[in-house]
């Protein structure tokens, strides 16, 4: 059996950060008074600029962000900026990290991203990052002169036929993806230096196998990893977003609950793999940076930790700091915004990062949090609202599903895997666009935004149909449901497409993908009294195979059968561990440390 992890992170690069002194909720953007800014984004927004036939300009920013603080103090500041938005546009601000949906759709173009529409509503312009007046005020004078799109921004895809990747194309991401790695540094060849987890997880699947470039994989994998601690806080723990100048010792110091729980298991997945001192300094700092930091009174997790000390103004020397003298100077804000697809991406790390550690600790503070969180964000339909209350996006759902897949894998709680059965449910009903592919917005938010939905067509998006198609197809091993897995081929057909291939960049999470489709995960189930300390012992071991695309479960015969009891295990006079794989399944295992052995050369 080949080697394959399971679950891909992506990150968006942003070029920002922001401050205050003490922490506090942050709940819309700094927008400057000059300008009518409005910071709701429906249907009203396009039928107030027909009427007024007038231009639209939407500002994605995001509370922490130093550069949307210099745009705002400096560009939207500007009198002949503020006057041309006032006359031609309608002005909409929005914070990124309240809208998923919106978040989702421009990412890759921010924060600050800057898109502009013509009175239809079409798309006519996308900008990433700051935009100095001057160029503002050019942009602007020249939309409202030929408001006709820069290029094509909704070009149509030709669908796959099928739900595999073709020769072809699986070559051409193979190729890409060997491409992108910078072998002297680590990281990717850009100008910023992060952990691209794809890249990462794919790689150390890559290292498991025979193929000519496991070596590669392998080393890049590592030195990446061992590069990317210059991101880590020596102070407080927890990492920097990622450094820019093609090296890694020039920081953003913002930390946002998204890397912190993508770097949380990664490392973890890449110190069940390749076990490190280093890798286990990593894991402990970030979770001693969420515990100081980022957990809320009810067990919850915030949302971001500011860049800067003081607004707009750089915070290097703060940085370099300890922890006594940052304190004297004051706390970078902290934003304690709840959002449902934060919290699930930390609580599925966490649970990754229990599996290394194996320390109850850690899992008991995932607990806490799912609790947390199926309390004040879970519907009765399965669902989960972004906020406490509010719309529901695709990632807040897939996020929480995962989570809660990750708590049923490392503590054999039914309970668990029916909740997320349940959300996963309500994704294929609410979620499934019309042609291949999920879409961020759900049905019902579809239908009240209607107008706009078919001014700006949703599109599935592609890290998080990549993420959603990966989860099903692992999720359905569990509950058994071949309709489940469907879904995940369905998705296939829009990531296999010539149009997301051929034209894109790396995307090596669309390799993990096509793997993981033709393999079945190895199962291994443990079968014993979960009162017996020999299967715990036996289900504890089980949890350190190295990698993320497993089934783990544990059958007492005194509990109710699996939900997927799709072997018939023997009645035994002691607790045994068995590893399937591809309806073959291996002789029953009652010594710990030959169980153990095992796994180092399963294959």
């Amino acid at each position: 059996m080949r080697f394959f992890s399971i679950f891909i992170i992506a990150l968006s690069l942003v070029s920002c950060s922001k401050p205050t002194i003490a922490p506090e909720i942050a709940t819309e953007t700094h927008t400057s008074s000059n300008i009518d800014w409005k910071h709701k984004w429906d249907d009203s927004i396009f039928e107030e600029a027909k009427s007024q036939n007038k231009l639209i300009i939407l500002s994605l920013e995001a509370i922490w962000c130093h550069w949307c603080h210099v745009m705002q103090a400096e560009t939207y500041s500007d009198p002949q900026v503020a006057k041309l938005l006032n006359d031609k546009f309608i002005s909409v601000s929005i914070d990124q990290n309240s809208n998923a949906g919106l978040s989702n759709r421009y990412k890759n173009y921010g924060w600050p991203a800057t898109i502009l529409f013509n009175s239809q509503g079409r798309e006519i312009v996308k900008r990433a990052g700051y935009i100095e007046a001057s160029e503002m005020i050019k942009l602007l004078e020249s939309k409202i002169k030929d408001p006709s799109p820069d290029k094509d921004f909704n070009s149509k895809i030709n669908y796959s036929k099928i739900s595999f990747l073709s020769d072809e194309n699986r070559s051409a991401l193979e190729n890409k993806y060997l491409n992108s790695l910078d072998s002297k540094k680590g990281g990717l060849k850009t100008a910023q230096k992060y952990v691209d987890r794809d890249t990462i997880e794919y790689g150390l699947a890559l290292a498991r196998t025979d193929t000519k470039n496991a070596q590669i994989a392998k080393e890049h994998s590592l030195l990446t990893l061992k590069a990317a601690l210059a991101l880590l806080d020596p102070a407080w723990g927890g990492f920097y977003q990622y450094s820019t100048h093609y090296d890694w010792n020039s920081p953003h110091y913002e930390k946002l609950a998204r890397t912190q729980a993508e770097y949380l298991r990664i490392y973890s997945l890449a110190q069940l793999q390749e076990p490190s001192k280093e890798f286990t300094m990593a894991i402990d700092q970030t979770i001693k940076y969420l515990d100081k930091f980022f957990t809320s009174p009810e067990n919850s997790f915030y949302t971001s930790q500011d860049a800067d000390l003081v607004q707009g103004q750089k915070a290097t020397d703060y940085f370099s700091l300890n922890d006594k003298a940052r304190r004297a100077k004051g706390i970078p804000r902290i934003d304690k915004n709840i959002y449902a697809d934060k919290n699930g991406r930390i609580i599925e790390a966490l649970a990754l990062a229990y599996r290394t550690k194996q320390d109850p600790k850690i899992l008991q503070r995932a607990i806490k949090a799912i609790e947390s969180i199926n309390q004040s964000h879970r519907k009765q339909d399965g669902s989960y609202s972004h906020a406490s209350q509010g719309a529901s996006f695709l990632s807040d759902n897939l996020f929480m599903a995962r989570a809660l897949l990750a708590l049923y894998e490392t503590t054999a709680k039914q309970q668990y895997l029916l909740q997320a059965q349940a959300t996963t449910k309500y994704i294929i009903e609410n979620h499934r666009a019309d042609e291949p592919g999920y879409l961020s917005d759900n049905k019902t938010t579809r239908t009240a935004n209607s107008k706009l939905n078919s001014i700006l067509k949703p599109v599935p998006l592609l890290d998080e149909n990549i993420k959603l198609a990966r989860f099903f197809n692992k999720i359905s091993h569990y509950l058994g449901d071949e309709a489940v897995k469907d879904q995940a081929k369905y998705i296939m057909q829009y990531l296999a497409s010539d149009s997301i291939v051929q034209s894109g960049p790396s995307e090596p999470g669309i390799l993990l993908l096509n793997n993981e489709l033709a393999d079945d995960p190895i199962h291994f189930t443990i079968v014993g009294s979960k009162k017996d300390k020999k299967a715990k012992e036996l289900f504890e071991i089980a949890l350190t195979y190295p990698s993320d695309y497993i089934r783990v479960e544990w059958y007492d015969s005194k509990e109710a059968k699996l939900i997927n009891h799709d072997v018939d295990y023997p009645e035994l006079p002691k607790a045994a561990a068995f590893s399937c794989v591809n309806h073959a399944c291996s002789l029953p295992a009652f010594d710990a440390k030959e169980f153990a052995a095992s796994l180092r050369t399963s294959e």
